[in-house]
């Protein structure tokens, strides 16, 4: 049964770290402010906060190391405030939750999925009263659903979803926005946005991918990682 603490195990198998992958990803939003004449002010913005949560992000990590807990599927299933239940064995601690999103951040950088990585990585340092606005327009447009989106009645809010797919960076895609709601405002030009959170998965766990997402729901919980809106809009 896969775990979050495989997400260690999966990058050491390419002689990576946790460590590393988060070092390569801040270089890479350096690298952006330096170099990207493009950036606009608010995605400028966006970027150094993202710097911040990278390296809490990393201190996270190495305060716990090791395994980052366990997030096995279990048949009973408890909640402690007798709201929405929460897998067993034990509800992870608020540190714990926050290695797993560094080690999350990690394995989608490592994995290329760099839309991902981007907007979990604002998810740590996020103000629910602004709109952050990420700069990965490339990714998006690379998917066959934006082709289709093109074709949309204008002025009218739709919603939709990035499906998974075996393409890169149409799984990018998915991990990061997953669905969404969008308008054409006009022939040309398209807006998508949605609020970014988490929510607990189907069970049992049976992968990688619904134990990071179960992990990340966690952080959600003890605030580790918070909700926001995001938007993107294309011309």
């Amino acid at each position: 049964m896969e775990t979050i603490s495989s997400v260690d195990r999966k990058l050491a198998e390419r002689g990576r770290s946790v460590d590393s992958a988060l070092d390569e990803f801040a270089s890479f939003y350096r690298n952006e402010l330096r170099t990207n004449n493009e950036l606009t002010a608010a995605q400028r913005k966006g970027i150094e906060q993202n710097l911040k949560g990278l390296a809490e992000a990393s201190a996270d990590y190495v305060a716990t190391r090791g395994p980052v807990g366990d997030y096995a599927a279990s048949k009973s299933r408890v909640s402690p405030t007798g709201g929405d239940p929460f897998p067993e064995p034990t509800i992870p601690t608020k540190a714990i939750c926050a290695a797993a999103v560094a080690a999350v951040i990690a394995y989608f950088w490592a994995n290329g999925y760099v839309f991902a990585a981007d907007l979990l990585t604002h998810a740590t340092v996020a103000d629910a009263t602004e709109t952050y606005f990420p700069m990965h327009h490339d990714r998006v447009m690379a998917t066959g659903l934006y082709q289709q989106l093109q074709s949309a009645p204008e002025y009218v809010v739709m919603s939709d979803e990035f499906k998974s797919s075996s393409d890169p960076t149409e799984q990018d895609v998915h991990y990061a926005v997953g669905k969404f709601k969008y308008m054409k405002e006009g022939p040309y030009v398209l807006s998508i946005w949605d609020e970014y959170d988490w929510d607990f998965p189907e069970f049992p766990l049976g992968s990688i991918d619904e134990a990071a997402i179960a992990a990340m729901a966690h952080a959600s919980m003890w605030g580790v990682l918070r909700d926001y809106n995001w938007e993107m809009v294309f011309y």
